[in-house]
């Protein structure tokens, strides 16, 4: 598991899988912090809570997950709509520590693929990959990071992502995705908030933000 997301809050374990954590500005780990977790066992429900069970696109279906069990993880096609959408979590607006955490696979590396993001069509984050090169969008700006190859990821393969911001000061935050436990892109900025804008939903396999393709793949 990605190590500095943990330590700042992170509750995921071998058999979880979607979760969202806001954990403010604590440093320990808390399972209150735990704000939602969707373990995909036959539908999209949040399994923290009654609030935000997810709504499944007409393009995703169930499929098995990574350790071979059917029916607990979706399968996306790369459409329009291809996507979970979790809606607007409001515990993730504003927080100044917010971790975001998943298992993917992609059917090809060297596409376009869009893997979680909550935002509008110019402010918010997203985290995608395009011709084998993750990216992290902090608002309309995309930054990019490292590659599947230089992470030894090939298609059809599953990996762990970890989204995170942080607060590092009176005005400044730094937002990083983490695969596999290494760090593959950041971003600094002039906000101690996360960038997750009030009236926006969360989706993973889509995020406004990127505009390009959808999720070819898996999310577990």
């Amino acid at each position: 598991w990605p190590p500095t997301p943990r330590a700042r809050g992170s509750t995921c374990s071998g058999t979880a899988t979607v979760n969202v954590t806001a954990v403010g500005t604590a440093t320990t780990l808390s399972n209150s912090t735990l704000i939602a977790s969707y373990p995909m066992s036959g539908n999209g429900n949040n399994a923290v809570s009654n609030n935000w069970n997810a709504t499944v696109g007409s393009a995703t279906t169930l499929t098995t997950d990574r350790n071979s069990a059917t029916d607990k993880a979706y399968a996306f096609n790369g459409t329009a709509n291809a996507y979970l959408d979790m809606g607007d979590i409001t515990a993730m607006n504003g927080d100044t520590g917010l971790t975001v955490s998943a298992w993917f696979m992609v059917s090809n590396t060297q596409a376009s693929n869009e893997f979680m993001g909550k935002a509008n069509a110019s402010n918010g984050f997203g985290v995608s990959s395009n011709f084998g090169t993750f990216y992290i969008f902090q608002n309309a700006t995309p930054t990019p990071g490292m590659t599947y190859t230089q992470l030894g990821i090939v298609n059809n393969q599953w990996f762990h992502m970890a989204y995170r911001y942080i607060k590092t000061g009176a005005a400044s935050g730094e937002a990083r995705v983490y695969i596999n436990g290494t760090y593959v892109a950041g971003v600094t900025t002039s906000s101690a908030t996360a960038p997750t804008i009030a009236g926006t939903t969360f989706r993973i396999g889509e995020s406004p933000i990127i505009g390009g393709s959808n999720l070819n793949g898996k999310a577990d």
